[in-house]
């Protein structure tokens, strides 16, 4: 028996504003942009991106740096 193969299936990334930064994936991957500042997603043919608002993506809560992507597999 052969395992099947893990598949990305979404990419969640962190933002100062979720929509601002989806209608900016959306131009470059010529897709539409949906949602509010707090969670976004940009839907197109080759899948769909999605974004939600940190104040600071860069920085935690902690002081430390951050993940700034969540992967679903």
């Amino acid at each position: 028996m052969t395992p099947e193969a893990i598949t990305l299936s979404d990419i969640t990334l962190n933002a100062p504003d979720a929509f601002a930064l989806a209608r900016f994936y959306a131009v470059i991957t010529q897709g539409e942009a949906h949602g509010t500042s707090a969670r976004a997603r940009v839907t197109g043919p080759g899948g769909q991106i999605g974004f939600q608002q940190v104040a600071d993506p860069l920085i935690s809560r902690s002081g430390s740096l951050s993940d700034n992507a969540h992967y679903v597999s």
